[in-house]
């Protein structure tokens, strides 16, 4: 008998009797049962075809959902990132650095990070023209940076620049998350913070944020406790 997937290139609509369980896998939609007297259109309408039988469900996707799975051949399902890399990508919050490739184990820059938090907010225009000296309105992340340092997001450095090609650091990531998404850290609670071996190297104005960070499980302990401020 002829699957789905050999006729699924589009939304598919018709009739049948039986009963399919669907459910999605890494590699699309997949379903156990079996139709009878199949009619389907699909192609917007323009094709049809029907079957007696029909057992094999493959290639496709259920109605307002996406796939599980990722192209990135370099994010494994079993690798500790797979989860939020997948749901990043869905959201569309992050895009692969090609179409297959998404380098999780690349820094991101203090631009990619601004990025991130501006497509989290949907992109909304920011009112102020101004940002910062090095980047201009020809450089690709103008418009969320300047959104986010409207916005109070993101600082620059002492001399106008804000460096948006440079890694950022973790406590700078979590500030700019921090500043994104709470007002206050008054209901943090340190003690997690307090397990750290190196949490005297926080920088001020990173501590509030980290706590509160720490306390919600964004940020975790390493092997031998500490939140270096080592490059994401």
């Amino acid at each position: 008998s002829r699957g789905l997937g050999d006729v699924y290139k589009r939304q598919v609509k018709g009739k049948a009797k039986g009963t399919v369980a669907f459910y999605q896998t890494e590699g699309g939609l997949r379903g156990e049962g079996s139709l009878e007297n199949v009619q389907l259109r699909y192609g917007d309408g323009k094709n049809n075809e029907s079957t007696k039988h029909m057992d094999h469900f493959d290639r496709g996707y259920l109605d307002g959902k996406t796939a599980t799975g990722l192209p990135f051949k370099d994010v494994a399902s079993t690798s500790w990132y797979y989860p939020a890399v997948r749901y990043v990508y869905e959201k569309k919050l992050m895009t692969g650095l090609s179409a297959d490739t998404f380098s999780p184990e690349t820094s991101i820059t203090r631009a990619q990070m601004a990025q991130i938090i501006y497509n989290m907010e949907g992109k909304k225009p920011a009112k102020s023209p101004a940002s910062f000296k090095d980047v201009p309105p020809s450089h690709w992340s103008y418009e969320a940076v300047r959104w986010a340092k409207e916005n109070k997001i993101v600082a620059g450095y002492g001399d106008g620049s804000f460096k948006p090609n440079d890694p950022i650091t973790r406590q700078d990531a979590v500030a700019i998350m921090y500043r994104y998404k709470v007002k206050t850290a008054a209901n943090a609670s340190s003690e997690k913070f307090r397990g750290f071996t190196d949490r005297d190297n926080v920088a001020d104005y990173a501590r509030k944020p980290m706590i509160w960070a720490v306390d919600r499980n964004i940020c975790l302990l390493y092997t031998s406790p500490s939140p270096r401020d080592a490059t994401l």
